[in-house]
């Protein structure tokens, strides 16, 4: 599996990133090297690196579908309301094992429901 570029947004446990990191993944985390930085500067950042974006938090989708954003990059929003600190890891990696699933250009929601793409 070729190594993607992520970029963890700080609501993001850190057991999580650590196991996307020991998976051999591109991570830069937000909570370690920007803290407090603000969505659209997370977005820019995005860009500028060419990462995904991993992230609990809704307004990432309101940001870039209602506001017209451009982002070729993409999303990963994860909607969990309880779960155990590398459940967001685990659930990346199980979707980039399958091979018809990308996060390139999409919005991708995940939760205990499945697995939901929507073009950038």
């Amino acid at each position: 599996m070729k190594p993607v570029k992520f970029l963890c947004n700080e609501n993001i446990p850190r057991a999580s990133v650590e196991l996307l990191i020991s998976d051999g993944q591109d991570i830069s985390y937000v909570a370690r090297d920007l803290s407090g930085i603000t969505d659209m500067e997370v977005i820019q950042l995005s860009i500028k690196e060419e990462r995904i974006i991993i992230t609990l938090d809704k307004d990432y989708g309101e940001l870039i579908l209602k506001h017209g954003l451009k982002l070729t990059t993409g999303i990963i929003y994860l909607r969990f309301l309880e779960y155990d600190p590398e459940l967001p890891a685990r659930m990346i990696l199980s979707t980039l094992r399958d091979s018809k699933i990308t996060f390139a250009g999409k919005y991708t929601v995940i939760d205990p429901n499945g697995i939901r793409h929507r073009n950038l």
